[in-house]
């Protein structure tokens, strides 16, 4: 497979785009628009390099998890809820995506990141509620766990964007603040994405060496990510979200 013996300058290269995907992954989202240019860089093909993004995501989000955890900021009550029909549906976005060309959700997740930016400006208390706020569970808001189902089979599927819709989910609909709800994120993409990754190693899709160099980057940023998240205000993380989603959307619709 093309990628399988980068050189050393291709090996920076993803160590540096690991470092900046770690942090704003652990913020907001979106880091993928940082790893998968930098390992086709490498001349992997667009499935192979979607299969090795997932070392990095896989233990950036481990690390993230544990740095929340020692701040005593993940909502341990709400894991199982929340990351079951996560899990699910990503084993089978995962299982699609050894089939099925990734531009087939496409149309529908630039949809759903377009209407979170919306929110984002128009009505921002929708989308960011503050942080003595209540959360709610999936007995409150059941349509939130087929939400949580339909996330996890994207982001077993592709990846790119799947932090804005779980804080969309987490936020918006059970009303976790943004520290809370990124944590619980973190902590959903790393079990959902070690099921994808078993998958893709099975299906030989994973390129290890520039795998694990990206996660290198991945875990150090998604450390300094995880403080900044804490120590900032919810008016500057929804900014940063909203710049990392038109980012993403920007680089969806104009370069593919």
């Amino acid at each position: 497979m093309n990628g399988a013996d980068p050189s050393l300058i291709e090996l920076g290269v993803l160590v540096l785009a690991g470092l900046g995907a770690g942090f704003v992954n652990a913020v907001a989202g979106g880091g993928s628009l940082l790893t998968l240019p930098a390992l086709f860089l490498t001349g992997m093909d667009k499935d192979v390099a979607n299969a090795t993004n997932r070392v990095g995501v896989a233990l950036q989000s481990y690390v993230g998890v544990a740095t929340f955890e020692k701040h005593d900021l993940l909502e341990r009550s709400a894991v199982t809820e929340v990351t079951l029909p996560s899990l699910v549906g990503a084993v089978l976005g995962a299982f699609a995506a050894t089939r099925i060309s990734s531009e087939a959700l496409t149309p529908v997740i630039l949809l759903a990141m377009v209407t979170m930016g919306v929110l984002l400006v128009w009505k921002p208390s929708v989308m960011v509620p503050s942080q003595d706020s209540a959360a709610l569970s999936l007995r409150d808001r059941p349509f939130s766990g087929v939400l949580l189902f339909l996330t996890g089979i994207y982001g077993g599927f592709l990846q790119v964007g799947v932090g804005f819709l779980y804080l969309g989910v987490l936020g918006g609909m059970l009303r976790y603040d943004f520290v809370r709800a990124n944590a619980l994120k973190l902590l959903v993409i790393a079990l959902y994405t070690t099921a994808a990754l078993v998958i893709f190693v099975w299906q030989g899709m994973v390129l290890w060496v520039p795998g694990l160099a990206l996660a290198l980057g991945t875990m150090t940023g998604a450390r300094y990510g995880v403080r900044f998240a804490i120590g900032a205000r919810a008016g500057v993380l929804r900014v940063i979200v909203l710049v990392m989603i038109l980012l993403t959307v920007g680089k969806e619709l104009f370069l593919g």
